[in-house]
């Protein structure tokens, strides 16, 4: 099932769009609902993935120029931007930069709201990003509060 839901709190929310430009894959593996204010962008060539049970609450933004995806369980809150590109080239002492690179949440993650995940970051299995975190390392410890460095460790969550 793919829903879109009025999402929680009363926020504001502006007109949900989802464009999938040619040559690009989504896949649904399961129960999907996105939030209305949200923006998914799929541009050409990239592929976005959704684990079962993905949920993402109002004002959401999700753009993949290469390569986003979600494993299994994957909560988050509202005005969230999740970006695996620079959304222009760029350049260092005159070299171009890698622009896009993919991202990829693990299962069981909950992503506070307001939060931005930006491209090449890996989040492992259970990882917790808390409110208004903008991260741009990967986490590969399962199971933790993360906000570019582990915060604590052995930390579960639950959904209501």
């Amino acid at each position: 099932m793919i829903g879109v839901w009025g999402g929680s709190y009363g926020l504001r929310q502006g007109k949900t769009r989802f464009c999938v430009f040619d040559d690009s894959m989504v896949v649904f593996n399961g129960k999907t609902c996105i939030s209305k204010g949200s923006n998914v962008v799929v541009r050409q060539g990239a592929s976005l993935n959704f684990g079962d049970n993905f949920f993402c609450n109002a004002n959401c933004n999700i753009l993949a120029n290469r390569g986003i995806s979600f494993g299994d369980n994957v909560l988050m809150g509202w005005n969230i931007t999740i970006l695996d590109n620079d959304g222009h080239p760029t350049y260092w002492k005159g070299e171009a930069q890698e622009t896009s690179q993919p991202i990829h949440i693990g299962e069981h993650c909950w992503i506070g709201s307001h939060a931005t995940i930006l491209k090449g970051v890996y989040l492992a299995t259970g990882t917790i990003i808390p409110y208004g975190c903008t991260i741009y390392k990967s986490n590969n410890i399962p199971n933790n509060v993360f906000n570019n460095k582990s915060l604590k460790t052995e930390m579960m969550w639950k959904d209501n």
